[in-house]
């Protein structure tokens, strides 16, 4: 087996980005567990192959464990809408920009949160007992300075760092919303004309504004804010 070179280009994320469903030569389709493999076959062209075709590559630039994408992946050809007031649009179009509003700016202090509610004590069990067990068991502890005391309160520290970087993130999360339907809503018009008169909806289609986003390697998860 090859091993990995690592180098990574922003032609081979992009492609990877686009084409990570299945295997370039034979058309299989990944399932979760399987590995992929990234590269360039003789002819320089960016590949990614399933085990079966990796002989295929001559340069082998990562393998990966392949996971069933978090989000939903939309068509390219389907419409996006987004519904704004007059000065945002006018402004989107004299700074040539699209905003993104940080995750915690949203009126919602629940924006941005992974999972519901109501799991949330049975995930902090979870996590718990996951803690207590790698305390004992982490490499060069001595037995006799795991005291339950000790136990405990890293368990309970370790929890809390955990609990305070999930809050974290949505410092560093920002999100553009957009609407994916054939046609404009009356119940869309609705919601962002309650307190705003000039409103207006533009529209788009996921490939354009994909492009418009300059198919960031780095950004796949941005798919995701699309509702």
């Amino acid at each position: 087996m090859q091993e990995m070179t690592h180098r990574h280009t922003r032609e081979l994320d992009v492609f990877y980005n686009e084409h990570s469903d299945a295997c370039t030569n034979c058309g299989r389709r990944f399932q979760n567990g399987m590995c992929a493999h990234l590269g360039y076959d003789t002819e320089r062209n960016p590949v990614v192959l399933c085990d079966d075709c990796a002989y295929l590559l001559s340069e082998t630039v990562v393998r990966y464990h392949w996971t069933e994408p978090e989000y939903e992946k939309v068509a390219p050809e389907s419409k996006l809408w987004r519904y704004m007031d007059l000065s945002k649009f006018l402004s989107m179009l004299g700074k040539k920009t699209l905003y993104f509003a940080s995750a915690e700016s949203f009126e919602d202090i629940f924006e941005g949160a992974k999972g519901t509610l109501e799991r949330k004590e049975k995930w902090d069990a979870f996590y718990l007992d996951f803690f207590r067990e790698a305390i004992q068991t982490a490499p060069g502890m001595k037995p006799e300075d795991l005291t339950d005391e000790y136990i405990e309160e890293n368990t309970t520290r370790l929890l809390s760092e955990l609990n305070a970087s999930g809050n974290a993130r949505r410092k560093h999360t920002f999100i553009s919303c957009w609407h994916c339907n054939e046609s404009e809503l009356e119940a869309m018009w609705k919601l962002y004309s309650t307190n705003v008169n000039n409103v207006l909806a533009i529209q788009t289609t996921y490939q354009q504004l994909y492009e418009a986003l300059d198919k960031d390697p780095h950004n796949r998860n941005w798919e995701s804010q699309i509702y």
